[in-house]
């Protein structure tokens, strides 16, 4: 459950949410909690993938949270398949599943759709590394480190030292993306640059084997170009944030001649955050002990918890406060505890634990208004819930998705600004549960409509579209 959502929600702590990737998963099959899977097979299809976003909407603190904040987001892998780069997936069998381009093309398309998501090319789906400022403070640049021109990852436990790993023509961003970068960092005039990316940026090594060859690890020869280049430039103050491992952590960048008594030699700061729910990714005998031991440069990790940090800026320093979750395997618990927060001083490179954690009560805007009876949210006695349209704004064919508390008739009807009915269907009788219905857009002259579905109780569900 998203309790850790519900939380965020309630407590209006922050100015916005960076999602940094796996929003949603491609796989089927069912859970214990009973929340299985819509489709309920691997999702392949445009309409899979459209299906999928919106069955995750349908999760009531996801729905919160998304409605009080502003949302910054980029995908990861699982918005297309497990381990996908440029060409390919893990979880990708060509000869069973298709073609894996005509799939990346659906996913992110779905994906485009469905996120509130500001494409720096407006029609190029595949395109979302982009960069945002606030003031002069802090300037955020989201990468692509799995779509765009990733080459293909590799395996866990792979010899540092082999050649295939170290080859320098390896890709993670690809030039184009790395020209970009490195011209944003180079033209900054930010106090803090911030790096809002996918997989972990610092080493993981363990007797001498790169631990998820998935990660920045497995291209060490891009990371070593994009290290030099900042560290040759004098770029100080790089806040990495990372996702992907569904666990914390808190780190120094270590560059050649690196100390970790001190921190000297260090490229930047990473702070990775843990998962809302999905199972913890890391899995080392030894645990984080033996982590640390390897890897000096981490200063901080945790294997098992789910959350989020909290990122608190000012001129003075970064801050990344921990958050976690007391449980998520019951609904509604909004017990969060903040541990342990980490920090780095301007002008320096490398992390420190603080004392405690921010105090967030700052006089924000109020949170938004309970909605009402229009925005989709209704009480359990209400018979239809749960109410979404896409693609918004379309000029082609609109599904429209529902929820029916119990079997009754219904009507679907589509209403202009004007109040006049431009279309209408009687859907018949529908058994109770998740339903769905389409109707063809493409003759609509431009404009604002309302799509309502209407049961025989006389409740309705209404959307409103764009054309």
């Amino acid at each position: 459950y998203y309790n850790i959502w519900n939380w965020l929600s309630k407590a209006n702590e922050v100015d916005a949410i960076f999602f940094l990737g796996d929003f949603i998963y491609e796989y089927g099959g069912t859970s214990s909690f009973g929340r299985n899977h819509d489709p309920p097979y691997e999702i392949l299809t445009l309409f899979d993938y459209r299906i999928r976003h919106s069955q995750y909407r349908l999760d009531k603190d996801l729905r919160e949270v998304l409605r009080q904040y502003p949302i910054f987001s980029v995908w990861d892998d699982h918005e297309v398949a497990n381990n996908s780069w440029r060409e390919g997936a893990e979880n990708h069998t060509s000869s069973t599943e298709g073609d894996y381009q005509v799939r990346k093309v659906m996913a992110t398309q779905a994906y485009s759709e469905w996120m509130p998501l500001r494409y720096p090319n407006p029609g190029e789906n595949i395109r979302i590394f982009r960069r945002f400022h606030w003031g002069n403070l802090i300037d955020v640049h989201f990468l692509d480190t799995r779509l765009f021109d990733r080459d293909e990852p590799f395996g866990t436990l792979v010899n540092a030292n082999s050649a295939a790993l170290n080859d320098t023509a390896r890709r993670m961003l690809g030039h184009e993306q790395l020209q970009w970068l490195k011209n944003g960092l180079l033209n900054s005039n930010a106090q803090w640059k911030v790096l809002a990316q996918q997989v972990m940026m610092a080493p993981l090594q363990v007797l001498g084997l790169v631990v998820n060859g998935d990660q920045w690890d497995g291209y060490p020869a891009e990371r070593n170009r994009l290290w030099d280049f900042i560290m040759n430039n004098n770029i100080g103050n790089l806040v990495v944030f990372t996702g992907d491992i569904h666990t914390a952590w808190a780190m120094d960048l270590p560059y050649s001649g690196y100390n970790p008594s001190t921190g000297a030699n260090s490229v930047g700061v990473e702070f990775v955050t843990t998962s809302v729910t999905s199972g913890n990714a890391i899995n080392i005998p030894g645990g984080s002990g033996l982590i640390q031991s390897a890897n000096p440069h981490i200063k901080f990790v945790d294997l098992d918890n789910h959350g989020l940090f909290i990122a608190d800026f000012n001129k003075q320093r970064v801050q990344a406060d921990f958050l976690f979750t007391e449980t998520v395997s019951e609904p509604d618990n909004i017990n969060v505890s903040c541990p342990i927060a980490f920090y780095s001083i301007s002008g320096e490179r490398f992390v420190r634990q603080a004392s405690s954690c921010v105090n967030q009560k700052k006089k924000y805007p109020p949170l938004a208004p309970t909605p009402g009876s229009l925005s989709g949210t209704h009480s359990k006695s209400d018979y239809i819930t749960g109410f979404n349209a896409w693609p918004n704004p379309t000029i082609s064919t609109i599904v429209v998705q529902f929820n029916l508390s119990k079997g009754q008739e219904v009507y679907l009807r589509v209403m202009d600004i004007d109040g006049r009915e431009v279309f209408s269907n009687d859907l018949g009788y529908l058994e109770k549960g998740l339903r769905y219905a389409h109707f063809d857009a493409t003759t609509f002259p431009s404009g604002i409509y309302f799509i309502l579905i209407e049961g025989k109780s006389g409740r309705k569900g209404c959307a409103v579209l764009k054309i």
